[in-house]
């Protein structure tokens, strides 16, 4: 039987009416080039319309693939971990996913039973997850089933299996780092009441942070109103029209004939002028520019800062 550390098996199914078939693909190999081997179960499928086949769907669509191949569902649950059956970026993703699936949906993502799911749910980070998986003995548990998958891929391809993986998807910790958490958890870092007591206190900052943000948005809204406000005020009280004219608080601008339309009175060059040269600008923003329609330069005039 030869060796290799590439197991490629393809094969085709119809269903019984011969209207739907599908081609599965099913490989452990290094195919991506990252350093190991991984498993990966994809397909190709047709149905028939008008007497002509017609690729209907493809990829990983592993419910469609065990319709056709109920015994291919240990390669289903592999799909893309690794040789062995360590899950893409497990820390990362286990960790991510673990506070956003249901518990069924977690055990069955992370091939973990109900027991093993309560003990991983009370991990505070990254690393502290990590922990609990070695704890827990989880890769031996995973690589328990990647060798029972090898043995049926090696039946099917006719081939014997031999990894030339450099590394894993699982990172064990440094032992400098484990020996770090083992102490913490024996002072009780990580009992039942200081762990509450850490989600409470998180709880808290988080609300107080919204809480702080909800009112310096709140304070940012009304300062740019008034600032808005007063320069309509100071316009008004000196008869100038302000239907066309607008406030750019990105840019500190104060634009006339923004709009082109006849329904809006336009302001000419002239009036613009003597604007500039006769405003007093002790209401108006410190640094305001005077614009006279969207495309022409801007005309500055002396600035004050805007009393409150």
């Amino acid at each position: 039987m030869k060796t290799t550390n590439n197991l490629i098996y393809k094969e085709s199914k119809y269903n019984e009416d011969k209207t739907e078939k599908i081609n599965v693909e099913i490989r452990l190999n290094d195919e991506c080039k990252n350093g190991h081997e991984d498993f990966a179960i994809t397909c190709t499928g047709y149905e028939k319309y008008n007497g002509r086949w017609q690729e209907s769907y493809g990829g990983s669509a592993h419910e469609q693939i065990l319709k056709f191949f109920p015994e291919f569902q240990i390669f289903v649950d592999l799909h893309l971990s690794d040789a062995k059956g360590a899950h893409m970026y497990t820390t990362a993703n286990g960790f991510y996913h673990l506070s956003r699936m249901e518990e069924q949906q977690f055990c069955e993502y992370f091939r973990c039973n109900k027991r093993q799911y309560k003990e991983l749910k009370i991990a505070e980070s990254e690393t502290h997850f990590t922990l609990i998986i070695e704890y827990l003995q989880l890769p031996k548990q995973w690589l328990k089933q990647a060798n029972q998958a090898i043995k049926q891929l090696e039946k099917l391809t006719k081939k014997k299996f031999k990894s030339a993986a450099v590394k894993s998807n699982f990172k064990s910790l440094d032992p400098g780092v484990k020996e770090d958490l083992k102490q913490k958890l024996d002072d009780g870092y990580f009992s039942t009441e200081n762990l509450a007591e850490r989600k409470q206190a998180k709880k808290d900052k988080s609300k107080k942070d919204l809480k702080d943000s909800i009112k310096a948005q709140y304070k940012k809204q009304t300062d740019e109103l008034r600032v808005k406000a007063n320069i309509d005020l100071y316009f008004v009280n000196n008869d100038i029209k302000i239907d066309n004219m607008i406030y750019y608080s990105h840019t500190n601008t104060i634009c006339f004939n923004w709009q082109t339309s006849e329904y809006y009175s336009q302001m000419t060059e002239k009036q613009f002028d003597d604007l500039c040269n006769t405003i007093t600008l002790d209401h108006l923003p410190e640094g305001v520019k005077l614009q006279l329609g969207k495309d022409k330069a801007f005309k500055t005039a002396k600035v004050f800062k805007i009393n409150s």
